[in-house]
């Protein structure tokens, strides 16, 4: 399935401002105890690109990705996912 994640201008996440996607490269989430949906410890992206820029803002670039689903796409989260790790594929 193909998800959508939008980052800054230069392909930096907009949490951190470190994490840089790149079209062929695999994303790993940083590593933390108690990861959160919303929070450090996953990569986040969408099954609708109009959902990628809560939290975002204007210019951004919009990637697609793949990847499995470790939390969201639920009630709380509908449109949002938390992964380990992304594949940029453009």
């Amino acid at each position: 399935m193909i998800y959508y994640k939008a980052t800054r201008p230069d392909g930096t996440d907009f949490f951190s401002g470190t994490i840089l996607y790149e079209p062929g490269k695999t994303i790993r989430a940083p590593r933390v105890d108690k990861p959160r949906i919303c929070g450090p410890g996953f990569l986040h992206a969408a099954d609708v690109p109009a959902e990628t820029l809560i939290g975002g803002s204007w210019p951004c670039r919009l990637f697609e990705v793949t990847g499995k689903p470790h939390a969201g796409f639920d009630a709380d989260h509908p449109h949002k996912g938390g992964f380990k790790q992304l594949k940029v594929i453009r």
